[in-house]
């Protein structure tokens, strides 16, 4: 195929373009490319398929983007630059395969997925230091803190949290104004008791995202119950969002499982929430989201634990 940028530039577009629009193009692209075993098509098999799966709630397509991936890689002649898109685009199709098997119920398919999404981050920084493939990896090690933290491994849940933190202060060194990364920095500080710092970058992630950004908001209500601070407003203001979503048909799964974490905030702080997404997820499930005792158990966890403070400054 030669330079990829020709379809690469139909992907973009497709991002441009209602759903079964976009839908259209990706697959015609698939179609283009699908046969072809040069490194520029398979790059671009991968690129194109993890969209159909990331954005278009095509699942099953992760599988195929990772093999791309994985032959666009084996081949020298695959140039610097898409190589380290090559490897981030693996990690994120790896992260998402893993999300989806998680949810299924088989978590150790979903942590080796982790491991294996953690390897590729590490060798796009490698190739070129970027906000996102930094920002990645610190995601991919907390994730991985929550599974050690589920088997009571405190010792390696304290090194992911801990080793997740330099590579979220380096994403925001990159974009200052990387939302996402300030998220996870204040979740990461909220683990390890550093409860100011966390409150200060959780603010810098609702400031650059706005007042519909859950997760943020849960990991602010988590800081200011730690400093014994007014928490339950971020709290409600999490399941305010989810029942308005769900008035308007359009609640995701993230924000379902914020409100869950919502819910256990205001009962940790005795406080009676006025919403049950935890027992509705459970009992029968809200907007296709269904969770077994065993995976809100596993999520609780991972909501509730804390690491002795490493008492360095984390910038």
């Amino acid at each position: 195929m030669g330079d990829p940028a020709r379809f690469l530039g139909d992907i973009d577009a497709a991002a441009r373009m209602g759903r079964d629009a976009a839908v259209s193009l990706l697959e015609d692209v698939v179609a283009r490319v699908g046969s072809e075993s040069d490194a520029g098509s398979r790059f671009v098999l991968g690129q194109a398929s993890f969209l159909l799966a990331r954005d278009y709630g095509l699942r099953d397509r992760y599988p195929e983007a990772i093999r791309a991936f994985h032959d666009a890689l084996a081949l020298p002649s695959l140039g610097a630059s898409y190589r380290a898109g090559a490897h981030f685009g693996k990690g994120m199709a790896q992260l998402g395969l893993g999300e989806w098997v998680h949810e299924a119920g088989d978590m150790q398919v979903a942590e080796s997925l982790l491991r294996s999404a953690r390897e590729d981050f590490i060798s796009s920084i490698g190739v070129e230091d970027a906000a996102n493939s930094r920002m990645r990896l610190g995601y991919t090690l907390l994730r991985l803190a929550g599974y050690h933290a589920a088997r009571g491994e405190g010792r390696e849940t304290g090194e992911c949290v801990s080793h997740a933190l330099p590579h979220l202060d380096r994403s925001l060194e990159i974009d200052p104004d990387l939302a996402l990364g300030y998220n996870f920095r204040g979740f990461a500080l909220v683990k390890l008791q550093e409860y100011a710092q966390a409150r200060e970058a959780l603010r810098a992630a609702v400031a650059r995202n706005g007042t519909g950004f859950a997760p943020a908001y849960v990991h602010l209500g988590d800081a200011l119950r730690g400093m014994g601070e007014r928490a339950a407003a971020c709290y409600s203001h999490v399941t305010r969002l989810a029942l308005a979503d769900e008035a308007a048909g359009t609640l995701s799964r993230l924000t379902v499982t914020s409100a869950i974490k919502a819910e256990w905030g205001l009962e940790a702080l005795g406080e009676r929430p006025s919403t049950r997404f935890g027992e509705r997820v459970r009992d029968g499930g809200v907007a296709g989201v269904r969770m077994s005792p065993g995976q809100l158990e596993f999520m609780r966890t991972g909501f509730s634990y804390r690491l002795q403070p490493v008492g360095r400054p984390h910038g």
